[in-house]
């Protein structure tokens, strides 16, 4: 996959989705009092971003494995977590919510349990909607998480295949710890690292 077709097929449907999340906040003010806000919209939202996340996840397990489309097909969420934390501990991962400043950990769950909560929610939203009170976990908390997740894996993949950051930048999430590169033109970029060091380097494009 060229940086052009990562950029369109898998960071453009990133954004489409963060941008279908922030649509929401025109009726659903982005604060922990309503992290249980729950309605149809955050569980279609709920559904889309689990099932790139499962597309994101299985790119990621291909490459690092060098295994084809074919090979990695059937693998499931305990096969991601397998792969990708033996390529590095990506679980503790964490990004800055930028609404509020939030440090977001949402894989830090797969360190003690099988699978982490929201993802548990999607499943069963996915599989048991119309059973009990599950259609509720379509709500604005799960959402945060699942996309914050979503965010952390495409840019670990998005790392791996061609380093810096993919543009446009997500208006939502920040990595913490992670070096950011501003594009200020013909090439050049101003370079702040992870100890807080800046510089202004050049790259070929």
């Amino acid at each position: 996959m060229t940086k052009e077709e990562f950029l369109s097929r898998v960071w453009g449907y990133y954004i489409m989705l963060e941008n279908n999340f922030m649509d929401t906040f025109v009726y659903v003010e982005p604060v922990t009092e309503n992290n249980d806000t729950f309605s149809k919209e955050y569980g279609k939202l709920l559904l889309s971003i689990g099932s790139e996340i499962d597309v994101v996840c299985k790119e990621l397990c291909k490459i690092i494995e060098n295994k084809t489309a074919v090979d990695v097909s059937r693998y499931n969420v305990v096969d991601y977590k397998n792969v990708i934390s033996g390529d590095g501990n990506f679980m503790n991962e964490s990004c800055v919510y930028l609404i509020n400043g939030e440090v977001l950990q949402p894989w830090l769950e797969w360190n003690t349990v099988d699978r982490p909560s929201w993802w548990k929610n999607y499943n069963s939203l996915k599989h048991d909607r119309l059973n009990s009170d599950n259609y509720k976990l379509g709500n604005y908390s799960n959402v945060k998480d699942a996309l914050s997740a979503l965010y952390i894996i495409t840019r670990i993949l998005y790392k791996k295949m061609f380093s810096f950051e993919p543009i446009p930048k997500s208006n939502l999430f920040q990595m913490k710890d992670w070096t950011t590169y501003n594009k200020v033109g013909n090439g050049f970029y101003h370079v702040l690292s992870s100890n807080g060091g800046m510089s202004l380097v050049h790259f070929k494009e």
